[in-house]
């Protein structure tokens, strides 16, 4: 660790020293970052936020096609899969795992929200450029912004023809990937473009052994049409269509420790409990065998239209958007060769947005900006846990746990925020936004003979069952509103054009809801009456809005136009934290930790010391310490020793206090260090492009087990590509994960087999020949 703050550290100073020679220098100036995270067009260094910007182009010629590529690459910001969804952490705050959970980092897509993890799925489609803004980011970008937003503007229509296509294979995991586009003209005011992106993986890396299969297989393809038009001089009109589809089998989990009363079982079954790319998952009974052990089959669908037009008091701008999604899953949820656990969920979610806004013309020394925002989604999940535990003993037939959880929710904002120049160094901003969300839900559990599917005959087999499946039958209907209200304030000095500094603090809430698998409680309490039971089961489905409040000094600095530096310093205070925690059986249990805080640093920077050579360093370091978190869940260790039949009575009971504790998915450093190297040989030029990212360890599971821990690992990435100076084709060769680090981002406890440990396994290293065609 200490090598690696050394050579990073090295790598800023040189950043910070390059600036007395460049302005000797014409030929290796660095290219401006241009943003739109503050709603209007700046140069990243403008921009009083801690941001990381690149443009969609780069990240292609580094072969960053999802997001789980940057983890490492940007400052306290790590995105990672699980078996339910993709997890986004950013300073240490991480996205809800339950079905009807937002994510604590949002996502935006030319200016639409993007709140659930499959809609991101093919957010690198055709991008114009990508922007990571730390912390939160409610006044501009509204609710669910606690940890920052990612905001993402797609490649736009050209009025010159042009175009390019990629192709590329891997050769480690049988990889093809390909993608490109085409635009141009097709009238003096009409431009058009057409992206697509295809991937089809045929070996995946954790082989399966029950099934005879390498996991993840995938085929994955998307498009895009859009076009954008000159209405008139003062208007402008973009328009988009995505649509894409995706169809999985096999997910790259591995079972990495055994223990607990069924590990001889599994080890007599082939799971050897090791991180080294085996497993032995799936079911052999027609009941519950899927020929897979993970399969999902889906698709999205996303339309938006802009509008903007320039008027005498200022550009008026309207995004109108539908955005939705469906998909069919389901997989073999006790992870290894016993036939006893699948579950199985279809889900279909729509969104319907619309946000109009004014970038008023300066009045005197006064720039403001107002705007409405509007908001109804529908969300709907069926979700089937099939239990066969005559393997384990059971003296009884399969059961099925079905439920159901239906949500709409309504939203209205409105915001404003006007920038005051003070001096011609000195300005100061401030923002404010009012929204109000009203959520209205169905939530329905039942068991059943997963056989027969008719009632469970008998109250004793009930009672089995809700052991079991850890689920009591009921119907709810709950309902909520919640109005709050998100602000921030800046000041931002520019004592000269190549440097800026800033102080600012900033409000933002991420939206309470409903846990969409919350079971029940095991039936009514002794003393308590129906009408009392129903209450308390609506109070325990609910969890409360996260609020998060952050203090922020940063530095913009920028040396002859070959080197540039971005630093700052961060406090956030967190409250009422939303968290999920898997209770060890077949359920979540989902509530509010009391508060947190988080502190840290965000330093990057790129040199340009000739014109062949750029360097590029980051550094994040994030100090995470829940201040009040009493009811965290258990580790199995504590279920056992305290006697408690389930997680959820063991985290009631308050056994496991992670007060002053960090939470999962939080490294507390995060080092990267680039090369670039281009070099003119003739008519031609050889590119290599070499990246090292340190993340340091962290837990993979929200009980801090340290079963859970990833110990702290180097990754290197290199490129090396060849062709002619005009750049008409280029060969890359593409490796990632040069040293084949073995490594995984979420873990967990094994369903039912308490003692064994489950982990989702990151990409080995992977090696592929790509051509690229522009035209």
């Amino acid at each position: 660790m200490r090598l690696w703050l050394r050579t990073a550290s090295s790598a800023v100073l040189a950043t910070l020293c390059a600036g007395g020679s460049a302005l000797a220098q014409d030929n290796n100036t660095l290219d401006q970052v241009i943003v739109t995270a503050t709603k209007s067009t700046a140069t990243l260094q403008e921009v009083p936020l801690s941001i990381t910007a690149v443009k969609g182009e780069t990240l292609q010629a580094q072969g960053v096609n999802r997001f789980q590529d940057l983890t490492g690459t940007i400052p306290n910001f790590t995105v990672s899969q699980s078996p339910i969804s993709d997890v986004i952490s950013m300073r240490g705050i991480n996205s809800d795992l339950q079905a009807a959970g937002e994510q604590a980092v949002a996502t935006f897509v030319d200016g639409v929200y993007r709140g659930r993890g499959v809609q991101s799925r093919f957010a690198f489609l055709d991008m114009g450029s990508l922007e990571v803004v730390r912390g939160p980011q409610g006044t501009l970008f509204g609710k669910n912004t606690v940890g920052g937003a990612l905001n993402i503007n797609s490649a736009r229509p050209s009025a010159v023809f042009d175009g390019s296509i990629s192709a590329g294979y891997e050769f480690e995991q049988g990889e093809t990937e390909v993608l490109g586009f085409i635009t141009g003209p097709v009238s003096d005011r009409l431009r058009v473009r057409a992206g697509f992106q295809y991937n089809e993986m045929k070996d995946g890396w954790v082989d399966n052994s029950y099934y005879d299969e390498a996991q993840p297989r995938y085929t994955n393809w998307a498009g895009r049409l859009s076009a954008e038009a000159d209405l008139s001089a003062n208007a402008k009109l973009f328009a988009r269509y995505d649509h894409s589809d995706f169809d999985t089998k096999g997910n790259p989990i591995e079972i990495i420790h055994l223990g607990g009363a069924l590990a001889p079982l599994l080890t007599s079954l082939g799971v050897d409990g090791d991180i080294d790319g085996k497993a032995r998952q799936g079911n052999s009974s027609p009941f519950l065998d899927l020929g897979s052990a993970f399969v999902m089959d889906g698709g999205t669908d996303e339309l938006m239209a802009r509008l903007d037009w320039r008027t005498p008091i200022g550009e008026w701008t309207t995004i109108a958007a539908y955005s939705g999604y469906d998909f069919l899953r389901a997989f073999d949820a006790d992870l290894g060769p016993l036939d006893v656990l699948q579950v199985k969920q279809d889900e279909k979610y729509e969104q319907y947005s619309l946000e109009s806004r004014i970038s008023f013309a300066a009045i005197g020394k006064v720039r403001p900006l107002a705007g409405v925002y509007l908001q109804q989604s529908q969300l709907d999940n069926d979700g089937w846990t099939y239990a066969n535990t005559v393997p384990l003993g059971a003296p009884f037939p399969p059961l099925n746990r079905f439920g159901r959880f239906q949500q709409e929710s309504k939203l209205w904002a409105i915001f404003g925020q006007a920038t005051i120049d003070l001096t011609d160094k000195l300005e100061a901003t401030g923002g404010l936004r009012y929204a109000s969300e009203k959520k209205d839900a169905l939530q329905e559990i039942t068991l059943t003979n997963a056989t027969t599917g008719g009632p469970l005959p008998a109250p004793v087999l009930a009672a089995l069952a809700n052991a079991v499946l850890e689920a009591t039958p009921h119907v709810l209907r709950p309902s909520s509103k919640e109005n709050d209200t998100s602000w921030s304030a800046n000041l931002r000095w520019k004592p000269t054009d190549e440097a800026s500094f800033y102080v600012s603090a900033a409000h933002s809430t991420l939206g309470g809801g409903f846990n969409a698998a919350y079971f029940g409680t095991g039936g009514a309490r002794p003393g308590e009456t129906a009408d009392q039971y129903q209450q308390r089961m609506l109070r325990e489905i609910a969890y409360r809005p996260e609020k998060a409040t952050s203090y922020e000094i940063g530095a913009k600095l920028r040396f002859g136009g070959n080197a540039e530096l971005n630093a700052a310093i961060f406090h956030v205070n967190y409250d009422d934290i939303q968290t999920s925690q898997f209770t060890g059986g077949t359920s979540y249990v989902v509530g509010n930790a009391a508060a947190a805080r988080a502190r840290g640093l965000e330093l990057d920077g790129r040199w340009r010391p000739v014109d062949e050579l750029t360097l590029n360093a980051a550094i994040g370091y994030i100090d995470f310490e829940y201040t009040d978190y009493k009811n965290a869940g258990c580790t199995v260790a504590q279920i056992a020793a305290g006697g408690y039949a389930n997680g959820a009575l063991c985290s009631a009971a308050g056994v496991n206090d992670l007060t002053g504790r960090t939470n999962q998915i939080t490294p507390e450093w995060t080092v990267s260090f680039g090369v670039r190297w281009v070099k003119p040989i003739g008519d031609y030029q050889l590119t290599v492009d070499g990246q090292a990212n340190y993340v340091d360890q962290f837990y993979g599971a929200q009980d801090l087990d340290p079963q859970t821990l990833q110990k702290a690992v180097t990754k290197v990435n290199l490129l090396v590509g060849v062709g002619p100076r005009d750049r008409d084709w280029v060969l890359d060769l593409v490796v990632r994960n040069l040293t084949n680090e073995r490594t995984f981002q979420t873990a967990n406890d094994v369903p039912l087999a308490t003692g064994s440990y489950f982990a989702t396994i990151e990409r080995p290293r992977s090696v592929a020949l790509r051509l690229r065609v522009n035209f």
